[in-house]
């Protein structure tokens, strides 16, 4: 959401629609008070984004206050989208860290909180958008199996398997249930892996 926002007031600033719309809140702003008891000027939600980012965006970066035109325009848009990339980026990595921090010592970790690569993103690299999905909800063990339906409280549903173990997870089937042998044993080929980090 952060990123969007941004990129709105990247549009905003180098767009003449943009300072078209931004006149006509300052002359709606500055124009006389009707009311004996005049009303605070609040900034609209797009001039607070703007005022957030002018704190972490240096000045030399902004898209300029003038229109450009053709390879101009394209080059300002991508170095605008690549500062809003960046900031994002380090924006989620903060709080991923602070939330990981936060979790207690002993409180068993999912695959996607150990990897702590810097290139995560390539795990899905030529996966089409179903298979990407299903990717994320292995490592983050959000997906339809008992255990985690059981958790959300779906209605005709327990934590067990169906070989009889107490949770049916990801890594139970992956790693254990009786009933995938020969599935998994065709995982680890293609795996060329053992390790459930690496397999998941």
């Amino acid at each position: 959401m952060d990123e969007l926002a941004a990129k709105a007031v990247g549009r905003r600033q180098a767009s003449k629609g943009g300072r078209i719309i931004q006149q006509a809140v300052e002359r709606i702003r500055n124009r006389p008070q009707l009311s004996a008891h005049p009303v605070r000027a609040q900034k609209t939600p797009l001039e607070m984004k703007t005022t957030w980012l002018q704190g972490k965006i240096e000045d030399h970066l902004w898209p300029e206050d003038q229109e450009p035109q053709g390879t101009a325009q394209k080059q300002s848009q991508t170095l605008w989208n690549r500062q809003i990339r960046k900031l994002t980026t380090q924006g989620w990595e903060q709080q991923w860290t602070k939330y990981l921090q936060s979790r207690p010592p002993g409180k068993r970790r999912l695959p996607v909180m150990l990897d702590r690569s810097s290139n995560r993103s390539k795990l899905h690299q030529g996966f089409s958008k179903p298979t990407s999905a299903i990717v994320t909800q292995i490592r983050t063990e959000k997906i339809g199996l008992n255990a985690f339906l059981t958790t959300m409280k779906v209605p005709g549903y327990t934590a067990t398997c169906e070989c009889g173990w107490i949770r049916q997870t990801a890594k139970h089937v992956i790693l254990y249930c009786p009933q995938h042998q020969e599935q998994r044993d065709k995982l680890y080929q293609e795996a060329g892996t053992r390790d459930y980090q690496k397999c998941s």
